[in-house]
């Protein structure tokens, strides 16, 4: 297994092992937007996703500058 397949288990087992600060470098989605998330709401007001500053993932399906390895793209609110 691989932590590229899995980013986030990647994220997982990096943080637990640096000491106080870590960096990392992504490719983000155009954007500078962050919306406060609510702790919780139901099935009906789910149109709040789709509000600017949202935390958003792309999924990109073939390549992106000719590397198949770049599969997401996440917002600022994302990151």
């Amino acid at each position: 297994m691989l932590c590229g397949d899995y980013p986030m288990l990647g994220l997982d087992i990096v943080a637990r092992r640096v000491r106080r600060l870590m960096l990392f470098q992504t490719m983000t989605m155009p954007g500078e937007t962050v919306a406060p998330a609510p702790p919780d709401f139901g099935l009906d007001p789910r149109q709040i996703m789709l509000q600017p500053g949202w935390p958003l993932m792309a999924f990109i399906e073939h390549r992106l500058a000719n590397d198949p390895t770049n599969w997401w793209a996440a917002n600022r609110a994302c990151v």
